[in-house]
This record gives C-alpha cells, sequence and structure tokens, in this order.
C-alpha cells in the first residue's frame, strides 16, 4: 500500500548542494543545488539549478586593465619627450 500521507516531491528531495571541481587546481567548478524558500505571494518555493564557476586568486588589487596600462603608457612616453626637449644640446647653452 503506498500511502504518501500528503508529502509532496519538495520534501522527499530535501536541500542540497554540490560542488565539483572540474581541474585540478580547483580554478573551474561546477555546482548543482536545490534549495526551499517561502515567498510571501507564491508560498513554498522550490529553487534548483547548475551553476559554473570560475575562481581566481589575486596577491593584491594593484592589476589594472589593458586600457589603464596603455594610457599610463602613453603618459609616460609624453614626459620623456617633453623632459628630452628640456635638455640643452650641445650647440645651445
Amino acid at each position: 500500500k503506498n500511502n504518501y500521507s500528503g508529502q509532496s516531491s519538495q520534501e522527499m528531495w530535501g536541500e542540497f548542494a554540490v560542488i565539483y571541481s572540474l581541474d585540478p587546481d580547483g580554478q573551474y567548478k561546477l555546482r548543482a543545488y536545490r534549495e526551499n524558500a517561502y515567498d510571501f505571494f507564491d508560498g513554498e518555493v522550490a529553487y534548483s539549478g547548475i551553476a559554473f564557476i570560475f575562481e581566481k586568486e589575486f596577491n593584491s588589487l594593484k592589476g589594472k586593465s589593458k586600457k589603464e596600462r596603455k594610457e599610463g603608457k602613453k603618459a609616460s612616453q609624453q614626459n620623456n619627450e617633453v623632459l628630452k626637449s628640456d635638455e640643452p644640446t650641445p650647440g645651445n647653452k
């Protein structure tokens, strides 16, 4: 005799989260999850899905974007040109 007594499939599954590392470094991961929540308008709601995770560690926040590095190089080159033009030439003392 099958007696579920009103038990929904949401209650049978419960909540879980599984994270699987795709590479030895642990930089790429896959996460499967299911969680129950209560919404004021919808009542009991279950969220489930799969996520792709990319993690990268940095030693500092010093990193600049390519655009910032390019602009910095251009400004330093312009400063060097100005300094060179201010130097006296051997014929003009």
